[in-house]
Formats: C-alpha cells, sequence, structure tokens
C-alpha cells in the first residue's frame, strides 16, 4: 500500500504543478503585456528625441504611442501568450434586453464612483503622509483632444481590454468556478492599471462586467456599458465644461443619480447571482495560491508595484 500512496501523492504533485504552470502562463500574459507596453513607450521616445525631439510636444505622437504600445504590442503578446492554456467552454448567448442592460451601467457607475471615493480617500493619506499629493494618471488623458481621447477611450479601451478580461482571462478561470473567475479577472483587470486612482473602481466595474458576460454570454454588451463609463469623463466632462457652474451641477447631478439608482439595483438583484461551480475541485485557498504562487504572477505583481511607487513618488 506504501507505494500506491506514493504514487497517489506524485499523481496530485504533478496535477498541482500543472495548474501552477496554467496560472503562471496567465502571469506571464499579464507581464508581457504591461512591460511590451512600456518597452514600446520608452523606445519611441527615445527614437523621438534622437531623431525629433519636437515630436514629444504633439499630442497626436503621444496618442499614437499609448494606442500602439498598449493594443498593437501589448494586447497581442498577452493574446499569443494566453491562448496556449485551455479555456472553458463557450457560454450560451442570452442577451440582455435594453432595461436590463441600463440597470447594470447604474451598477458600474455606482462601482465607478464608490471606487473613486475610496481612491481619493487613500491618495489623500498618501499625500499627508509624504506632503504632496499624489497625482492621477488619467488627467494627462485629458490633454489630448476630444475625438482623439474619445477614440481611445470609449473605442480601442474597451473593445480591447474587454477582449483581454471579459473573454481571454475569464474563459481560463471559469474552470475553477465563476466565482473565482469573476473575482480573479477583475482583481487582474484592476490591478493592470498600475495605481490607485484606477484600481477600487476598475475592480468593481470589473465585478459588474464579468458578471454580465457570464449571464450573458455577450461580450459586446459589456464593450458598449465600458465605453458608456468612459464616455462619461472623456465625452460628458467636456462637454459640460464650458457651462461652467451649471454643467458641474448637472455632472453632479448625474452622477449622485446614477449612484443610487446603481445601489439600488445592486442590492435588488444580488440575491440572482449564483455563480457555477467549476470543474476543478480544489478548496478556494488552494485556488489563490495556485494563481500567485508561481513566477509568472509573481513578476506581474512585482511590476504592479513598481507602477504603484512610482506614480506615487512622481510628486
Amino acid at each position: 500500500m506504501e507505494w500506491e500512496d506514493r504514487a497517489l501523492r506524485r499523481a496530485e504533485g504533478l496535477a498541482l504543478r500543472a495548474q501552477s504552470e496554467r496560472f503562471s502562463r496567465v502571469g506571464w500574459a499579464l507581464f508581457a503585456y504591461v512591460v511590451s507596453s512600456l518597452l514600446v513607450q520608452v523606445a519611441a521616445v527615445a527614437a523621438a528625441m534622437l531623431l525629433r525631439p519636437e515630436l514629444l510636444n504633439e499630442l497626436w505622437f503621444l496618442w499614437v504611442m499609448s494606442a500602439v504600445s498598449s493594443y498593437a504590442v501589448g494586447f497581442v503578446l498577452f493574446a499569443v501568450i494566453i491562448r496556449r492554456s485551455p479555456r472553458a467552454e463557450p457560454l450560451p448567448r442570452r442577451p440582455a434586453g435594453p432595461l436590463k442592460l441600463g440597470q447594470f451601467y447604474l451598477v458600474s457607475m455606482a462601482a465607478l464612483y464608490v471606487g473613486n471615493i475610496i481612491s481619493l480617500l487613500l491618495n489623500g493619506l498618501i499625500g499627508l503622509i509624504k506632503g504632496s499629493p499624489v497625482e492621477n494618471p488619467v488627467d494627462t488623458l485629458l490633454d489630448f483632444p476630444v475625438a482623439l481621447n474619445l477614440i481611445l477611450v470609449c473605442v480601442l479601451a474597451p473593445l480591447f481590454e474587454e477582449l483581454m478580461f471579459r473573454r481571454l482571462l475569464l474563459d481560463r478561470l471559469r474552470p475553477y468556478g465563476e466565482r473565482f473567475a469573476l473575482i480573479g479577472s477583475a482583481l487582474m483587470f484592476a490591478l493592470i492599471h498600475g495605481n490607485f486612482s484606477q484600481m477600487f473602481y476598475a475592480f468593481g466595474i470589473g465585478l459588474v462586467l464579468g458578471w454580465l458576460v457570464l449571464k450573458t454570454g455577450c461580450l459586446w454588451q459589456s464593450v458598449l456599458i465600458h465605453a458608456g463609463i468612459n464616455f462619461i469623463s472623456a465625452g460628458l466632462l467636456p462637454l459640460l465644461e464650458p457651462l461652467g457652474e451649471a454643467g458641474d451641477a448637472i455632472l453632479a447631478a448625474f452622477a449622485l443619480g446614477g449612484t443610487v439608482l446603481g445601489i439600488v439595483f445592486f442590492f435588488a438583484y444580488r440575491r440572482d447571482v449564483r455563480p457555477a461551480r467549476g470543474t476543478c475541485e480544489y478548496s478556494e485557498g488552494r485556488k489563490w495560491r495556485l494563481l500567485f504562487e508561481n513566477p509568472g504572477m509573481v513578476l506581474f505583481c512585482l511590476v504592479v508595484i513598481y507602477e504603484v511607487v512610482v506614480v506615487i513618488a512622481a510628486t
């Protein structure tokens, strides 16, 4: 019987190693996205400084650099690496109707503004400790012309980010259970932003959009809501800004009303959330250890920590 026990332990060890390698590939994909994007931007800046330094003052050049590094390079590497991992079967398509989709949008709004409040409080505390305010990296995006900003924030970002996190990543995590896949994909979506100004609301929105995809099987609906959420800062804010105080009042009423309704809908429908079990019968603790205790994910988390520290120390 002793040899049977050894064989069983060996088989369990090999199975755990295979699962760890699968999660490590997820970490390597995320790591490749972040690092390749940064390297492309550094290379573009270095080339411009050598050849045409005036390009660094051109908004269109900075816009192209941002779009190409994130979506033409980073996304492609992410997709190539993660597609080698097994994925769950496609979800059945049950598109949400306009009313339900509107409710999901309002819940996403609530996640946006509640998460933003948490970010402001945390950044304010960090600012007090270090003696200077922590800047929000998103503010630099608003320097782009409105048309370019709308393309970047309301078209490219929703499309590629939903493909990354609510399709490629979510499908790789679903075999471990929908609850784990939902939280894990939302957490990775938050971490990849690399700053406290976006992490908290990105996590909340990632939960809402992930559940929408699990419920409907329709990625285009999560892309639509993602674009609508981003439109608040990229489109609605510039439209209302010329109105001065009246515009501020309209935006405040919109934000408050949407947040209150979103919270109401969240509590009204939260009991309907019944995540399906996965095919892998590991404990929740074992799943999270497998997710994070591997080389790929460790390196990704170290890069995220580096980005957060750089943002905090920038002022």
